[in-house]
């Protein structure tokens, strides 16, 4: 059957057949120059690049040359990492298929380690940049794969990057803050592994965190609806609904955010839609207690004595008014 397979026409055909022919240990022979096409020639990659771009292109054939690119990367035949790193940021954006753009993002975290610092801000501000489009059936494929991207970042790079979500909490396009509060879900998930990256203090690093937290609890008290109901969703099921989040670490979360959590979601409209978002949310919030009170016997929960009441309308709250609630909590109170 190999024998009379055209390989002739596209390059993935031709990788295809080298790699049945080596995985059955057949003798792969070099027709036509085939290992120079497919790991050697520079044209190779300027023809797949236009080929993944091309409507008219299989969504196979795509996944294929995702997975040759890959091959000529990790065997050192390619070293041009940030041309394909920011070809499989393309499409992770742009393709029609779902398939393709999961193909393309897990193939470009599985070259980030190979990228520098510099390239790894790059490729993370291009698909950053990809949250401001506001077409969330396109958008909503990036948080996966910005977030784990995001943690791979240096420090000052990344706090710069969180910089850029939290001007995009604030746009008035709600699909915009609902896949950035998608994003910093994420982080959250993988934000264990960047505590060693980068030997910094833990001072910084759980600052760092709580930080992320309190953009997620800026989206839950968002006057807009949408954007409200997707930050209750990332509490539920980003956070606590989590496999990839430890109990202790759940716990550190549940212990900060309980209280403005309770509260806020207090005040949310409900409509048919919203209760069962919250459903689902308090559900798996419900089988963290579960688990936790399982195996722990009991939460606790820091209680503080010193508790100061500010009464007024604060209506608008100004800056003058937070700067007071700044001062009472630095002197120790809740």
């Amino acid at each position: 059957f190999l024998k009379n397979f055209n390989t002739d026409e596209a390059l993935s055909m031709k990788y295809l057949k080298y790699e049945i022919l080596r995985n059955l240990q057949l003798p792969a022979r070099d027709e036509k120059g085939l290992v120079h096409a497919l790991y050697q020639d520079p044209g190779a990659i300027s023809e797949i690049f236009l080929e993944n771009l091309k409507a008219a292109t299989p969504w196979v054939i795509k996944v294929v040359n995702i997975e040759l690119l890959l091959k000529q990367i990790f065997l050192g035949a390619n070293k041009q990492v940030l041309q394909v790193a920011a070809h499989f940021s393309n499409l992770i954006k742009v393709s029609e298929r779902v398939i393709v753009r999961h193909s393309a993002g897990q193939a470009l975290l599985s070259i980030i380690p190979l990228m520098s610092l510099a390239e790894r801000n790059e490729i993370a501000v291009e698909l950053s940049k990809g949250l401001e489009i506001g077409q969330y059936e396109f958008s909503k494929y990036l948080p996966d794969y910005l977030g784990v991207l995001a943690l791979h970042l240096h420090p000052n790079e990344l706090d710069e990057l969180m910089h850029d979500f939290r001007k995009l909490l604030n746009s008035t396009n709600e699909r915009v803050g609902s896949v950035a509060l998608n994003t910093l879900g994420v982080m959250l998930q993988h934000y264990s592994e960047y505590k060693d990256r980068f030997h910094e203090s833990n001072a910084a690093y759980v600052k760092r965190r709580d930080e992320i937290l309190g953009l997620i609890m800026k989206g839950l008290s968002n006057y807009h609806d949408m954007i409200s109901q997707e930050a209750f969703l990332v509490i539920g099921q980003f956070l606590f609904g989590s496999s990839k989040l430890a109990l202790d670490d759940k716990y550190h979360i549940f212990k900060e955010i309980y209280k403005k959590m309770l509260i806020l979601i207090m005040d949310q409209k409900e409509t048919e839609l919203s209760f069962f978002n919250s459903a689902a949310s308090l559900n798996h919030i419900y089988r963290f207690l579960s688990d936790y009170l399982f195996l722990y016997k009991e939460i606790r929960l820091p209680v503080i004595e010193k508790v100061a009441f500010f009464p007024g309308t604060f209506d608008p709250f100004s800056l003058g008014h937070k700067g007071i609630v700044k001062e009472i909590r630095n002197l120790g109170y809740e």
